[in-house]
């Protein structure tokens, strides 16, 4: 039954965090630990985001994150606070969250997790492809993180096993922007306020959608 399947795929879940080391793309952060979260159990669909907008501006902001990069200037990084917002804004007002919260969920959390999350949400609307990691083109679950990782500087293994296998416990409560979701053969992103960015499978494409919220492990 529907009931049974959630009460067996909540057993299975666990949440993550593991040490991923040097960042090279990051300004500001020379190393960073990210936090592998549990969305217990198969997620709930949202609203689906509007792929186009939301990656266009993402896109946008990377550009911007690029330039304070090379330049380091405050006015520069402004700039890149203000793309990085506007993309918040786009998604939060798109799935009917709370752009305050997405904003500063966002603001609080290292560079490097934000140009992960940035880079995975300029993926949306690219179809789900297995095997797959390839801008524009396709992507599994992992091949999505793959992806949005490196695009920041941070090689991960391929296999989302092979990902959470690097990885040590932490409650899903302490989740942080740029964090991993994870249940057994499936792996997301998660971008806070209980929303996450992720490759479902195949006939779908790279999209936002609600992570549960009422159906965490306990430590």
């Amino acid at each position: 039954s529907p009931t049974s399947e959630r009460a067996e795929m909540t057993r299975k879940t666990k949440t993550y965090r593991c040490q991923l080391g040097r960042a090279a793309a990051s300004l500001m952060i020379a190393t960073m630990t990210l936090s592998l979260a549990v969305g217990a159990g198969r997620v709930h669909a949202g609203t689906n985001t509007s792929p186009a907008a939301i990656a266009s501006d993402a896109d946008a902001a990377l550009g911007a994150l690029a330039t304070w990069q090379r330049t380091g200037t405050a006015a520069d990084k402004a700039k890149f606070d203000t793309a990085r917002d506007a993309v918040a804004a786009r998604v939060a007002a798109d799935v009917e969250s709370s752009a305050e919260r997405l904003r500063t969920a966002w603001a609080q959390v290292a560079v490097v997790n934000q140009q992960v999350m940035l880079a995975a949400l300029t993926q949306l609307g690219v179809p789900y492809r297995s095997l797959a990691s390839e801008e524009g083109v396709g992507f599994d679950c992992s091949g999505l993180m793959l992806y949005a990782f490196r695009e920041a500087g941070i090689e991960l293994p391929r296999i989302s096993g092979d990902q959470i296998d690097a990885a040590t416990a932490v409650d899903a409560a302490v989740a942080e922007p740029g964090d991993f979701v994870f249940y057994p053969g499936h792996i997301s992103l998660y971008i806070g306020d209980g929303l996450m960015v992720h490759s479902p499978n195949s006939g779908n494409v790279v999209e936002v959608r609600v992570r549960p919220r009422t159906r965490r492990l306990p430590i």
